[in-house]
């Protein structure tokens, strides 16, 4: 079993508890992987949602977004997790590192310190 906390979102779909951390389970049922939040199976019925209308994601019934960063220069991660709070959507946050592609260079003196901050040796 591995065990996931999803900070600022809340307990559930369309449940506006207070706020804080859901407990996020990835369990092993008969063979097959199955997401729990906070004890109860959890289906994912979402998208990607950078930029766009938390409010209307809910309307349109999702129960889980993700992001590709914690600031993408029009709302911080607290904003957006608020927001999703209060529409009863789960987030999963996504946090950016940068990228060999983009020209950074793991292997570079900046390594370790990146490394060490996202919690690797």
């Amino acid at each position: 079993m591995l065990t996931l906390v999803m900070s600022g979102c809340n307990s559930g779909p369309k449940e506006n508890s207070a706020a804080g951390a859901a407990k996020v389970e990835l369990k092993n049922v008969d063979g097959k992987s199955r997401l729990y939040v906070n004890g109860q199976e959890f289906f994912v019925n979402g998208g990607g949602c950078e930029f766009g209308n938390i409010e209307a994601l809910a309307q349109h019934g999702a129960n889980a977004m993700r992001t590709w960063r914690v600031d993408n220069g029009q709302r911080s991660g607290i904003q957006v997790l608020d927001e999703a709070q209060k529409h009863g959507i789960m987030v999963m946050m996504g946090i950016e590192v940068a990228r060999e592609r983009h020209g950074f260079d793991y292997n570079g003196p900046k390594r370790s310190s990146r490394l060490a901050w996202m919690g690797y040796r």
